[in-house]
């Protein structure tokens, strides 16, 4: 068993609960200043309270930017962060900063992650991050923030990617947008709010079509997000629900012969369609001026297909074309508790939590031979063979604390750690493996 601690100083003025004020809204206003550091969203700590460089967007970042998804955005404004596009669809870049990556590619080493709500997004098969599934226009703020840090769990190696999404109290009122563009780009958004006096919703949608710049590398997204909620001065309500159901198209990289017509594509079809529902309900209370109990609860369901065209190496056949298929169901619960407390000039605060995954996955591939017509499109000659079939259960437990110590106004002190319990439970259900079951259990 290993505790992972991290220890820092900072100088910082720390953040404190306001007396009969909500200490979530300061998150959901999208208050760049004040940013959630916690697993579970509840409580904002200042900036100069973080022992990491952070990197923040509002709202109103995203849209004067217009980007395509989280990644572009932060591949143009954000220092440090890199994108490639190794599927050649501008939906699914995979974002490197500082050497560690989240992207949509199964099987890159993943080292990024990304939390939406406090609900962290990494698929459970494989740890990718599928950009096209985050609709912008329902961020509130996201925070980018550097370095390794235990209490995000497993894979949290280079940093981590805090998205909060928007509700009516902090965004009231209704707009929309139209745009249009070459290759056959038409996008339509909307976004609406409202409250009353304790009550508010929220609703965002956003639909996108694109013809790509090269040949057959279409995009179709089509994106929803809705929210509503429930607050006084000491409690906090929100239950959200995202969908999507999207189309994405892309082409290999081409050889330096066929550099005369970039636009051509070296084979095809190669697509991938995520269809995602995911339901959050966020919970938490202040106990006092100085005590804030927090909670979050989701289920979220991806089903993922796609094929790829390729070349065959010792050329006969001269081509195959991959299918697979991915059912993926995953859901959590987690707790936390923050208690701030003051003796003297020195300022105290003490973070308890613990959370609970599961994970139900199914992956199955399969192959089939092809040839190529003079428009490069690889036609089946065959079946199509299966080569892998894999049910994966997942199960993680674990609990965390977080210390934070002022013994001055211009110091802070950090201790942060996490235990981790994570089992996995892999079987072949192809009947090409020795062995049909296997069971992984590892602690950090």
């Amino acid at each position: 068993m290993v505790l992972a601690a991290l220890c820092v100083a900072a100088a910082s003025v720390q953040a404190q609960v306001q007396s009969g004020a909500n200490p979530a809204t300061a998150i959901e206003e999208g208050a760049v200043l004040v940013i959630g550091v916690r697993p579970v969203p509840g409580l904002g700590t200042s900036s100069r309270d973080i022992p990491s460089a952070v990197q923040s967007a509002t709202a109103r970042d995203l849209e004067q930017s217009q980007p395509l998804d989280v990644a572009d955005y932060l591949g143009r404004s954000f220092a440090g962060v890199h994108l490639g596009d190794s599927e050649g669809n501008p939906f699914q870049q995979s974002l490197t900063y500082r050497g560690f990556t989240a992207s949509p590619l199964l099987g890159l080493p993943q080292g990024l992650s990304v939390f939406v709500d406090g609900v962290r997004v990494n698929e459970p098969f494989g740890d990718m991050v599928n950009w096209d599934l985050i609709a912008p226009n329902a961020i509130a703020n996201l925070h980018l923030l550097s370095g390794t840090n235990p209490v995000f769990g497993l894979n949290t190696l280079g940093g981590l990617l805090s998205i909060h999404t928007k509700s009516g109290f902090a965004f009231p009122g209704t707009s929309g947008a139209v745009g249009g563009g070459s290759f056959g780009r038409r996008s339509l958004q909307g976004e609406t709010g409202g409250h009353g006096e304790s009550a508010d919703y929220f609703a965002a949608v956003r639909a996108y079509d694109d013809g790509g710049w090269r040949e057959h590398s279409p995009s179709r997204l089509r994106q929803a997000f809705i929210k509503s909620g429930w607050q006084d001065a000491r409690t906090d309500l929100d239950v959200s629900f995202a969908a999507a159901d999207n189309s994405l198209q892309g082409t290999q990289a081409l050889p330096a012969s066929m550099l005369g017509n970039p636009r051509q594509a070296y084979t095809w079809p190669d697509m991938t369609e995520n269809r995602l529902s995911f339901l959050t309900f966020r919970a938490s209370r202040s106990l006092d001026n100085d005590a804030l109990v927090s909670a979050n609860v989701y289920v979220r369901a991806l089903q993922q297909t796609s094929i790829a065209s390729n070349v065959s190496g010792d050329l006969t056949p001269p081509g195959f074309n991959d299918r697979s298929r991915l059912d993926q169901t995953s859901a959590g619960l987690a707790l936390q508790a923050v208690r701030a407390v003051r003796l003297a000039d020195l300022k105290h605060e003490l973070t308890l939590g613990a959370a609970l995954h599961g994970a139900s996955v199914d992956f199955r591939q399969d192959r089939q031979d092809a040839v190529f017509n003079n428009d490069r499109d690889t036609v089946g000659t065959g079946p199509f063979v299966p080569r892998v079939d894999v049910g994966a259960r997942h199960t993680y437990r674990s609990a965390y604390l977080i210390e934070q110590v002022r013994p001055s106004e211009r110091w802070t002190f950090t201790l942060a750690g996490r235990y981790n319990v994570a089992s996995v439970h892999l079987r072949d259900r192809s009947g090409a493996q020795p062995i049909s079951m296997a069971t992984t259990t590892f602690v950090a």
